[in-house]
């Protein structure tokens, strides 16, 4: 809710993460700029890009970068069915990971990330540890109307449907990635 929007621009002398759920059409490609505040992540800015080539999300990324006069980000979280994206992204030195390492299919995985995300945009105590800047609409948007289940209705344990949920999925993935089960998949570093 309002408690996790904020106007916040990132410290420009401090790391900066991306996250992406890779798309081209009918699904968007989703980019979030992320970065670790200490006791709370930051999501500070975003792509959404429809039929947009690998190498452009890349120039993109960059420019954006400059723009916020922020240093190159320092890693990306990049979805398992874009391999060439992440090699286009270790291609200008922003070392790029698959947030899941599990087989197509793995349900169990995704719902886990899913949980976690969750809660760390607000708990069981009511802490916010995800604050989400304004500018990211498609995000906001995709949080407040929710994912799509199967019938409609779904228990704790099910995945939701591929739909309004691109922005979703990629902060899952660094949100697994840094935190759940999956941060063995990527070399441990300080700036994290």
């Amino acid at each position: 809710n309002e408690e996790n929007l904020t106007d916040e621009e990132p410290n420009t002398l401090q790391p900066v993460m991306l996250t992406i759920d890779d798309g081209y059409f009918p699904d968007p490609r989703a980019t979030l700029f992320v970065q670790n505040k200490g006791s709370y992540l930051l999501v500070f800015d975003e792509l959404y890009q429809y039929k947009t080539l690998e190498e452009q999300t890349v120039e993109d990324i960059v420019e954006r970068s400059a723009n916020h006069k922020i240093r190159r980000p320092s890693t990306a979280a990049v979805s398992h069915e874009a391999p060439a994206l992440r090699a286009r992204l270790n291609k200008v030195s922003i070392p790029a990971y698959s947030w899941l390492q599990t087989q197509a299919g793995d349900s169990s995985t995704r719902v886990a990330a899913i949980k976690l995300t969750r809660s760390m945009i607000k708990d069981a105590k009511g802490h916010r540890s995800i604050k989400v800047h304004r500018r990211c609409v498609n995000l906001i948007r995709e949080i407040t109307q929710g994912y799509r289940y199967p019938d409609g209705k779904h228990s704790p344990d099910d995945r939701p449907e591929d739909g309004n949920d691109h922005a979703c999925e990629a902060l899952e993935g660094l949100v697994w990635m840094l935190y759940g089960k999956g941060q063995h998949q990527k070399p441990r570093s300080k700036e994290y």
